[in-house]
């Protein structure tokens, strides 16, 4: 390099020069504060939270449905059937609707069985509606209504 004999500052082409690598310095950090918020936004998005609300969100809807028909009371077999009809229509509805809740989650779908193919059984109106309800809210049946997510 070359050496100045007078002290009387920087010349304009050093000034150019620092101010021109602070920049630089100023835009790598901006670089790299960007790629690594872009990557966290990828983990992010990519992690099962919204897999674990909507799983969360239909095990609600469920619980709701045998909840309502818990609360059900019906003289008759036909007046059982038609209350445990508007429950499960209720909720089948509210089950498709988390579907379009979730629909940005990949590969989550709802369906709704019902518990609705069970029938009454006893010697009176009351003992066989008692009966549809029992067999509507029994988990181990196979038939009680679920709100179920696949993947």
């Amino acid at each position: 390099m070359f050496r100045r004999d007078d002290e009387s500052g920087l010349t304009t082409l050093e000034w150019l020069l620092i101010v021109a690598a602070v920049a630089g310095l100023a835009a790598l950090a901006v670089v790299l504060v960007q790629n690594v918020v872009d990557s966290t936004a990828e983990q992010i998005s990519s992690s099962s939270a919204r897999e674990t609300a909507a799983r969360v969100a239909a095990a609600d809807v469920e619980q709701q449905a045998y909840t309502a028909a818990e609360a059900l009371t019906a003289d008759t077999d036909e007046a059982m059937a038609n209350a445990l009809s508007q429950v499960n229509l209720k909720y089948e509805r509210l089950c498709n609707r988390l579907g379009i809740t979730y629909n940005n989650v990949p590969g989550i779908s709802f369906a709704w069985k019902d518990g609705l193919n069970s029938t009454g059984s006893g010697d009176t109106e009351a003992k066989k509606a008692a009966s549809r309800k029992a067999k509507f809210l029994d988990k181990n049946t196979g038939r009680a209504p679920t709100c179920t997510v696949g993947s």
